[in-house]
């Protein structure tokens, strides 16, 4: 039976590579990149 911190490293883990993944997502349908400094300065109109 894992522990309580083991438990939470494990969840830590899997949400970190959800991040990397929504990440890549995103860089994938990115249009602006070479352009904006980050998503902040974003012009696509994306609703």
């Amino acid at each position: 039976m894992p522990t309580m911190g083991q438990e939470a490293v494990d969840r830590i883990r899997r949400d970190h590579e959800h991040m990397l993944h929504l990440i890549d997502r995103i860089r994938s349908e990115c249009t602006e990149r070479g352009k904006v400094d980050n998503c902040n300065d974003c012009g696509a109109n994306r609703n």
